[in-house]
């Protein structure tokens, strides 16, 4: 049973339309007031949100939408896809309307069922939408159904250098005929650490007892009473009942110019041997305690209102890389987790290169920061790969003016107390979490994306170049 949201249906003005289209889109129209077809649901009330997502969603295709109020109901159908219904509010031709679907006006007339002479004013519409789940974005949504990001937000409305975030609970338009793709499985294989047994016990470095399960709850709460996302993965566990840092490795997926290759991506962040889950930076408002500490408080800068954290912008942007490097031929061990965990692990892993990913916070940064390392002789390629990273960062319309070196002697993950081997490493900072430029650049999927390629093209230059 999914859901159709009546909007508006009024008068509907079929003169000198004798199609069989228009025949077919009378008995739609019949349909929608026969009570043995409907199932109406208990919910009567509509939350101001709710009408404005409705509302808007009409508007793109120029479609007026009834304003909702109290006595709006709401219907369901038996239907393979999500619908929302609406009339139009001026006459419209059908090449009009095909444009903006980049669809061909008979493949658009056959599509939504509009005759191909165009519509008058008053034609009602069903049109398929998507509900935006917490977390998905416009180009996970466009990946779902197989469309194109640029098409979706053209369908939409959306301007994909600023207003590419979506919110958890609206609606957006896809194209008709279009079903959600099955996740697959990442082509990866898990190491022994990771948890696989939810009721398996586990000991924290303090000695404290718990069950995966019950310590991921713990932490689910926890990230609530505080206004952060409770969407946390489980602690992986390794075979001593401690909890380890994530391992994931990723196969080569072919040969290319990485084969033979091992690559460290890190991002850091995760659980810590203590059991406590840390999130790392947050966009969320500081300020200052009672006892003049500088806190986060549970308003957050952009990202329209909604916490946006380090720990799973950068867990993303890692697997994506991943992805991108294993097509290259190189072999990817994948670490999240805090640095006391993931040292042994980076240690153990006879690599050529380490990249670690984070996000800052310092109210006096914005962009892309590339961190190298100026400790020692360990650290003597790390400038090289910087170099070569930032160049190719420059090469890209989407990441040109916004990407920086420093030279640092961190403490962090991928610092020279991590490397065993004189391999290249750097951290790059993909944000600013304190800036809404940054969020909104993190949230929007063509940033990412040039992110990621430039990155993997970073990579592989530097092997040809040294």
């Amino acid at each position: 049973m999914s859901k159709v949201y009546k909007i508006s249906f009024g008068a509907i003005k079929t003169k000198n339309v004798e199609s069989k289209k228009s025949t077919e889109r009378n008995e739609f129209i019949n349909t929608v007031s026969k009570p043995d077809t409907f199932e109406k649901t208990n919910t009567s009330r509509h939350t101001g949100f709710f009408k404005s997502a409705i509302m808007a969603a009409a508007m793109t295709l120029g479609i007026a939408a009834s304003p909702l109020n109290t006595n709006a109901q709401q219907y369901k159908v038996i239907t393979t896809s999500d619908w929302i219904v609406g009339k139009t509010t001026s006459d419209k031709s059908v090449y009009g309307l095909a444009k903006r679907f980049n669809m061909t006006p008979e493949k658009f007339s056959e599509t939504f069922d509009v005759p191909l002479d165009g519509v008058k004013r008053g034609y009602v519409f069903k049109v398929p939408s998507h509900k935006v789940d917490n977390g998905e974005t416009l180009s996970s949504i466009a990946k779902m159904y197989k469309m194109d990001v640029k098409l979706l937000a053209q369908i939409n409305d959306i301007d994909m250098e600023k207003d590419a975030a979506l919110k958890p609970g609206e609606y957006i338009f896809i194209l008709p005929n279009t079903k959600p793709q099955k996740k697959t499985a990442k082509k990866s294989t898990v190491s022994t650490v990771s948890a696989d047994n939810a009721n398996k016990i586990i000991y924290t470095s303090t000695g404290k007892k718990w069950t995966v399960q019950s310590l991921h709850e713990h932490v689910q709460n926890t990230a609530l009473e505080n206004g952060r996302p409770a969407n946390r993965p489980l602690p992986a566990v390794n075979k001593n009942s401690r909890i380890s840092a994530e391992v994931k490795i990723y196969q080569p997926a072919g040969n290319g110019k990485l084969s033979d290759k091992t690559i460290i991506i890190n991002t850091g962040h995760g659980y810590n041997a203590n059991g406590e889950f840390d999130a790392g930076k947050s966009n969320a408002v500081l300020a200052k305690n009672n006892s003049g500490k500088i806190v986060e408080t549970t308003n957050f800068i952009g990202n329209r209102g909604k916490a946006l954290e380090e720990w799973k912008i950068n867990r993303e942007l890692s697997i994506d890389l991943a992805e991108e490097l294993v097509k290259q031929g190189a072999k990817v061990v994948f670490i999240s987790g805090g640095e006391n965990l993931a040292e042994k692990e980076i240690r153990n892993t006879k690599a050529d290169m380490l990249i670690s990913l984070h996000s800052n916070s310092d109210e006096n940064d914005k962009g892309i920061q590339i961190l190298y390392n100026i400790r020692g002789s360990l650290d003597k390629k790390d400038k090289q790969l910087a170099d070569v990273l930032q160049s190719n960062f420059e090469s890209n319309s989407r990441l040109r003016g916004i990407n920086e070196q420093k030279g640092r002697s961190l403490d962090a993950l991928s610092a020279s107390k991590l490397k065993t081997l004189a391999i290249p490493a750097v951290m790059i900072e993909t944000g600013n979490l304190q800036n809404e430029d940054d969020i909104h650049r993190l949230n929007a999927g063509y940033f990412k994306k040039a992110l990621v390629q430039q990155i993997g093209k970073g990579i592989v230059e530097y092997f040809e170049k040294y």
